[in-house]
């Protein structure tokens, strides 16, 4: 149960005390998606100190991806690009963070426990996943669908779920001009480049969390973009063009034709009470669009990126 966002800007979200049991040192969380059911979210981090925390297993499938900064797992130490997969139960190794890095974090299927142990627990089934993403060779994306000059980095596939994570880069002008959806979630955060498409600028820092079958299209990039991007099953492109949409119904008690009802409503209101500001509140113009009611699929987008004009509804 998580909500369609697309797209909000880090810059406009607020702070929180970072949820991290079992640690020491301070961090600070951006909660770009969150499902209040289960646990799963994905979150930006920040660290206000050097953080550590011990050897143990975690309650949640849960990733890690150092934007800038550093990481250690166990003995490695990994800087800009450092990624860590540990699923549900998998024993994971002390891992630390220095001061002022920044990282992106994610939980699926659970919520924030950890336990300190030597051990895993006892119903773990898979090892947890260590990369360099910055020493991995980008590799040509050769799925059905999208055009030449996509490329991919496979960072780890759940062999149960076929749940994947992976980084994305595009060729400058990569074009696709049809709207798509997918029978699972898609998520994505931006590391740098350009993307224009329905939903409008999606640039650095920019996230979307898109849920299965949410149409999205007609891309164009620019700048050599790239991004971190999962999916909770294989990212089949279902692919729609010439697309429209029938909306609409019989306006009962709203609309021009209705204005003089309205007024006739308001009419005993002295001028005070016209002018007083509850007035809009209580009487709104039924005039012009709108009053229009909306579809209850518009995402949530924040501030900085503006209003989308409801292409590729």
């Amino acid at each position: 149960m998580r909500p369609h966002v697309e797209v909000i800007s880090t810059k406009d979200y607020i702070w929180h005390k970072a949820e991290l049991p079992g640690a020491t040192g301070e961090a600070r969380e951006q909660r770009l998606s969150y499902d209040e059911e289960d646990g799963s979210c994905s979150l930006r981090i920040q660290f206000d100190t050097d953080w550590t925390r011990p050897q143990g297993y975690h309650e949640a499938d849960t990733e890690w991806f150092v934007r800038e900064g550093q990481i250690t797992i166990g003995d490695q130490v990994i800087g800009r690009g450092g990624y860590l997969q540990a699923p549900k139960g998998a024993l994971t190794p002390a891992i630390s963070f220095t001061k002022g890095t920044v990282a992106l974090h994610f939980r699926e299927y659970g919520h924030n426990g950890f336990t300190p142990s030597d051990t895993a627990h006892p119903d773990a089934t898979h090892d947890i996943t260590i990369h360099d993403t910055e020493a991995m060779e980008y590799q040509p994306v050769v799925v059905d669908g999208p055009a030449a000059g996509l490329y991919i980095k496979l960072l780890h596939r759940d062999p149960d779920t076929g749940f994947y994570t992976r980084l994305i880069l595009g060729d400058d002008g990569w074009p696709e001009h049809r709207v798509a959806h997918h029978p699972c979630f898609e998520e994505a955060y931006s590391l740098h480049g350009d993307l224009n498409y329905n939903f409008g600028y999606f640039g650095p820092d920019d996230y979307f969390f898109r849920p299965a079958l949410i149409k999205h299209g007609h891309f164009t990039l620019s700048g050599g973009c790239e991004w971190l991007l999962r999916s909770d099953g294989e990212l089949i492109n279902w692919y729609t063009t010439e697309e429209w949409i029938k909306w609409g119904g019989k306006a009962e008690n709203y609309g021009k034709e209705h204005d003089a009802h309205w007024e006739a409503t308001t009419q005993f209101l002295s001028g005070e009470e016209r002018a007083h500001p509850s007035y809009n509140h209580a009487f709104p113009s039924v005039s012009g669009h709108e009053q229009n009611p909306i579809p209850s699929t518009m995402p949530i987008r924040s501030k900085t990126i503006g209003a989308w004009n409801g292409d590729g509804m």
